[in-house]
């Protein structure tokens, strides 16, 4: 069987990453035939985190100042025993806040880095599978420089991306389809994931929590094939 890496960028990817480690399709793998690695600049240090206030709305924790309000929920770590924090100057660990000159910022202070990370990560794979949404910072802009870069390491790369949901916003959505075409030239294959067909939900977080299973399922149905 191949080697397999899977990769996860970006905030909306942890869950994803989490979803795939805990499937059962998957568990029988050996650490040898597949490993997950998670690259994103939303790995927060606690320490850094009771510096802000922390406020519940709809029983949802966030933790807030003056710029940011975001949910708790949408940060939880890794399961994926090789992660790797960047931009930590450009973002001290709380991410790129949807915008994506803080992704290219983070990019240029953690190129050198995340080279060096991707060639240990996927030493001795036979395909490579990269996992993020387009339409915040962190995911649309590392995204392609990952797959350009493992390119060049001659080992097959596919993508899959999540599509921002219609609520998300026409900014989102706009910057979707400014990027899937670079998208489209850096991987070998790309799978684009709608929620068009996911079923109505009352809330944002049972949407995100669909989407991360049904992400999760096209993964391991591809890996099948």
């Amino acid at each position: 069987m191949k080697k397999i890496c899977i990769i996860g960028i970006g905030g909306a990817a942890t869950h994803i990453i989490n979803e795939l480690i805990k499937s059962y399709e998957l568990q029988y793998l050996s650490k040898d035939m597949i490993k997950y690695g998670y690259i994103s600049a939303n790995i927060e240090d606690i320490h850094q985190i009771q510096d802000y206030g922390l406020q519940k709305v709809n029983n949802i924790e966030y933790f807030t100042n003056k710029d940011i309000f975001l949910p708790i929920i949408d940060r939880k770590i890794t399961r994926a025993i090789e992660y790797m924090a960047i931009g930590k100057k450009t973002c001290n660990g709380l991410g790129c806040y949807g915008k994506i000159e803080n992704g290219e910022k983070v990019l240029e202070e953690s190129k050198e880095d995340i080279e060096i990370f991707l060639k240990t990560l996927t030493s001795n794979a036979d395909l490579v599978i990269t996992i993020t949404a387009i339409g915040g910072g962190c995911g649309t802009i590392i995204t392609p420089f990952i797959n350009n870069y493992i390119k060049t390491l001659n080992i097959p790369i596919t993508c899959f991306v999540q599509k921002p949901f219609k609520w998300e916003g026409k900014l989102r959505n706009d910057l979707f389809n400014k990027f899937i075409d670079e998208f489209k030239q850096s991987a070998n294959n790309i799978i684009i994931l709608e929620s068009k067909n996911l079923v109505n939900n009352k809330s944002i977080f049972d949407d995100f929590k669909q989407m991360d299973k049904s992400i999760k399922n096209k993964v391991i149905e591809y890996l099948k094939i």
